[in-house]
């Protein structure tokens, strides 16, 4: 969430978004020729992928853990704990993009992107607690990274293929407009972010029922539950690959498990691994829409529409 102004009788919320941070906050203050491009090199922990180097982007990279040191320096190791140290010592990978001061994406929202991405495609122990910010003279910057991607054991990848990083790349860029448009599906992104870094299963649960809602819905009236099933069953079959459809009754048993937490009734519910089997359960179906949205152009045109539009795309399929 973005920091509220701290300017005198301020009473103002600011924007709700998965940057987590004001951009460029910093900018208005200097002079334009200081507003110089950033390096910017985040140590991706538990990134277990046997290449070295990969473009993502026109600007952002993968690149091996011997290609930055400059949490070495003298001035940076100081503000470091060991533990921080020996992590981006021993990384096997560095995330690292170009940040220019005009561009529309944050530091943060750019690293969130490529994480979301990640996550969509394959789900892995991956997060990344550190982002340096290297201008050409000085010290870098250093920022800690609090609310990282979660994780469930049993449901996630020991290790990323060249094939998952050939889709994350074809992903990225739908996901930057789809973040940069501030339509509707927008906040169907936050929302899966929001999912995603949440430390109680409850919560990530809700987070990605609403973005599954905030993507497929286009009605007001009884049967929300239905509605979201036949959309969700008319994508996966037209546009979703060998496996991405989904029974009836698995889809209407998990988004029950949503109804029993938002109205109270799920405080009865075993404690421990059914529910986070169901979560698990429920992020793969999620995954699965944002495959075939961020996939399609097609998708993406409607689901960014007005509800009527949504009910005449979906009434086609």
């Amino acid at each position: 969430m973005k920091k509220a102004s701290k300017s005198p009788g301020s009473t103002a919320f600011t924007e709700y978004d998965f940057s987590l941070g004001v951009r460029g906050k910093y900018l208005a203050d200097r002079p334009a020729a200081e507003a110089v491009p950033v390096q910017v090199w985040v140590p991706l922990a538990e990134f277990n992928w046997q290449g070295e180097s990969r473009q993502l982007t026109e600007h952002m990279w993968i690149r091996p853990g011997s290609a930055y040191a400059g949490y070495d320096k003298a001035g940076v190791a100081s503000r470091l704990s060991e533990k921080e140290r020996i992590e981006c010592r021993e990384t096997a990978h560095w995330l690292t993009f170009i940040r220019s001061a005009h561009d529309a994406l944050s530091a943060r929202a750019s690293l969130n992107a490529f994480l979301i991405a990640l996550w969509i495609v394959r789900p892995t122990l991956t997060h990344a607690a550190l982002r340096f910010e290297e201008g050409p003279d000085g010290d870098p910057e250093i920022f800690r990274i609090l609310e990282r991607f979660r994780w469930i054991k049993g449901y996630v990848a020991g290790s990323v293929k060249d094939g998952d990083l050939d889709l994350l790349k074809k992903l990225m860029p739908a996901i930057q407009d789809i973040y940069l448009a501030r339509g509707r599906l927008r906040n169907a992104l936050v929302l899966t972010f929001r999912g995603c870094v949440s430390s109680e299963w409850q919560s990530g649960f809700v987070c990605y029922a609403a973005a599954m809602e905030a993507l497929l819905t286009y009605s007001r009236d009884r049967g929300l539950t239905s509605r979201l099933l036949a959309a969700y069953s008319k994508l996966a079959t037209r546009f979703g690959k060998k496996g991405a459809k989904v029974t009836a009754d698995e889809f209407l048993r998990l988004y029950a498990v949503r109804s029993d937490i938002v109205h109270g009734r799920a405080y009865d519910r075993p404690a421990g691994r059914p529910n986070l089997d169901d979560l698990a359960a429920f992020a793969s179906l999620l995954r699965q829409l944002w495959k075939i949205v961020l996939t399609s152009q097609t998708v993406r045109g409607a689901l960014e529409s007005d509800d009527m539009s949504r009910a005449e795309f979906f009434a086609s399929l």
